[in-house]
């Protein structure tokens, strides 16, 4: 009955992350608290401040506020209202799913190859979302995509042999048909991500999961793994518009976690996000401050191989906190010249700002705008483009690929297929359905009939888990969607996150889900 709109339910107390440990051996996790009452009512919402572990339980200490708790659990305004854009679409993917560590090959192996064989097209640099953070390693990837196995074996033999020892025997065990078949490509066939970059000299990338959210340009020739998200826009203006607070403050409220760590979904917060429509000056200036931040880092880390964009972000929080640094952080503080990496980003939010709101006071720089302002600011905006896209208007992000879609997808012969529009640009968000493969009926059953989407978020969850358990193997957010009327797949994909905090759900090695 809660589901009428005339008979509403509230969340009255809310802690949205604390920790939970049964006892001294049990493995820590976090969970979420809520308790809900019939109708329209302002609740408690209790934020943990301090943890201390205690002999038998956490020494715990919150912060508090009153208000309306949304289903974000967090009080002020309703981000997960925001839709995704049409301007924002088909140029933000996860990176490659190999299925089969054999495809990572070492330095050496790539050179010895390249003695003997012309393996420029399908040996690239290979990279994790780790190694964006904490130090590279210089590896390859072998990418035989397009590719028969034939054409492998006649013109690289001795990468036929290398696969065939290394892959073939773990593909060989794969229960998904089509990967046991094509065993020498990747897990999936990521047409959307290569259509988006193969026209570019460098993509953006930013891992997905971080405690610090950084966007930094790589050669569009290297691959990423899956956790990672690849945007395919080379202007250095985008890259200063996402690497500012206020896209910050858009990403921690729009994403999900993983443990204490923020998860960046470009479904939620990459295609709903709406930048700037600014004057040519003001792009000119995010993009000269873009492209000293990508070139500030890379010269610092060049300078000092041990030096990692995590360490330099650490320092940068502690000298914002204007908190003392140790002797170690002291000399990231002098390799990296984090100050003057501080004062980069300090210009580029204040630009960024501008940019958005000119007749914005900012006397005292980005503390004249709480993240509960930027936000509401946003929220709106976000509103206001939809509105833009209904009657026609689309602010493209790189309109000459964005509205050349279908002469691009002819050019791969990628077959046009129903399943093939639907994912446009978002085909590593449903693992199982590339376009080049056919599907099992078993594998994502179509529901008889759609049930109504539940307005409570502890009904979504309850009925998010009965699909799980009901469907029989695992699925995707997309898949879990169409058995219910109005239900968006970034809910779907929130809730299978709580879920998998909480211990009632995993995501498989594939993108799919179950209980």
């Amino acid at each position: 009955k809660n589901q009428q709109p005339n008979n509403p339910l509230s969340l009255i107390f809310a802690i949205p992350d604390h920790p939970w440990v049964d006892d001294v051996d049990a493995a820590a996790v976090r969970v979420a608290m809520t308790v809900g009452e019939a109708g329209n009512a302002s609740g408690l919402l209790q934020k943990v401040e301090s943890e201390e572990p205690g002999d038998e339980s956490y020494k715990v200490s919150f912060r508090q506020g009153v208000g309306k708790i949304l289903s974000t659990l967090s009080i002020g305004v309703d981000a997960a209202s925001a839709v995704p854009l049409k301007g924002n679409g088909g140029i933000s993917n996860r990176g490659v799913l190999l299925c089969g560590d054999g495809f990572i090959i070492d330095e050496s192996l790539q050179e010895q190859w390249k003695t003997s064989m012309d393996v420029d097209e399908i040996i690239k640099p290979y990279f994790t979302g780790r190694e964006l953070l904490y130090g590279w390693k210089t590896r390859y990837v072998i990418d035989l995509q397009h590719l028969s196995i034939s054409q492998v074996q006649q013109n690289y033999p001795e990468v036929y042999q290398h696969i065939l020892d290394r892959v073939k025997p773990v593909r060989d065990q794969n229960r998904d048909k089509a990967r046991k078949k094509n065993w020498w490509k990747f897990g999936r066939s990521h047409t959307d991500l290569r259509l988006s970059t193969k026209e570019l000299s460098r993509i953006m990338v930013t891992s997905r999961t971080s405690s610090h959210r950084l966007f930094q340009f790589l050669g569009s020739e290297a691959r990423a793994e899956s956790e990672v998200i690849v945007i395919a826009l080379e202007d250095p203006f985008f890259l200063g518009v996402l690497s500012s607070r206020i896209h910050l403050t858009w990403a921690l409220a729009q994403g999900g976690t993983l443990e204490d760590r923020p998860r960046y979904n470009n479904s939620t917060c990459f295609e709903t996000f709406p930048f700037p429509n600014c004057t040519e000056e003001q792009k000119d200036r995010i993009r000269e401050l873009g492209e000293a931040l990508d070139a500030h880092r890379k010269a610092r880390q060049a300078a000092h191989p041990d030096l990692t964009m995590t360490g330099m972000y650490n320092v940068l929080e502690k000298l914002r906190a204007g908190e003392t640094l140790t002797a170690k952080e002291k000399t990231i503080h002098e390799q990296g010249l984090v100050s003057v990496l501080k004062q980069i980003h300090d210009d580029l939010d204040t630009a960024v700002a501008k940019a958005y709101w000119p007749d914005l006071s900012l006397s005292n720089g980005m503390d004249d705008l709480s993240e509960e302002e930027i936000l509401t600011r946003l929220v709106a905006l976000n509103q206001e483009r939809a509105e833009e896209e209904k009657q026609g208007l689309i602010r493209w992000l790189r309109p000459e690929y964005q509205t050349g879609g279908e002469e691009h997808r002819a050019e791969s012969g990628e077959p046009e297929t129903a399943q093939g529009k639907e994912d446009a640009g978002q085909q590593e968000e449903i693992p199982g359905l590339e376009k080049d493969r056919p599907q099992p009926s078993s594998l994502s059953p179509k529901p008889s009939a759609k049930a109504p989407w539940p307005k409570e978020l502890a009904n979504q969850i309850r009925a998010v888990r009965t699909v799980l358990e009901t469907l029989p193997t695992p699925t995707n957010p997309t898949t879990i969607a169409k058995h219910f009327k109005g239900a968006r797949k970034d809910r779907i994909e929130a809730i299978l996150e709580s879920l998998q905090a909480l211990g009632h759900a995993h995501e498989v090695e594939d993108g799919r889900w179950a209980v």
